[in-house]
């Protein structure tokens, strides 16, 4: 059983932003080290531009530089293969954007 049940779709959700002038090429570092820093921003926005989760960045390696204060997209970063923390993201991201009908029914397979 789950000890906390969210109420529905995420409403926010934190970004990752750049700290300083990030150089193509760079592997990003983990939260609250040196390279990005959080801002909150609509979850439905969020999901529009493609912008990159904090909880996301570490590790990823920047395909083009990114400007001081910019906010990161998916289309800056390569993800590192394999992780388990983008397999659960896609399948959230899934979960809340099906129609209710077929959200049941993934959650009683689970089950």
């Amino acid at each position: 059983d789950a000890a906390l049940t969210p109420i529905g779709k995420p409403y926010v959700e934190v970004v990752a932003t750049a700290k300083t002038d990030l150089q193509e090429g760079a592997t990003l570092d983990g939260i609250g080290h040196y390279m990005t820093y959080g801002l909150c921003e609509n979850a439905e926005t969020r999901a529009k531009e493609n912008l990159l989760p904090i909880g996301i960045a570490e590790g990823c390696v920047l395909k083009r530089s990114v400007p001081k204060d910019q906010v990161l997209t998916y289309d800056d970063v390569i993800l590192p293969e394999g992780r388990l923390v983008d397999q659960l993201r896609k399948e959230q991201d899934l979960y809340f954007t099906m129609p209710i009908s077929v959200t049941k029914e993934v959650s009683s397979l689970q089950a």
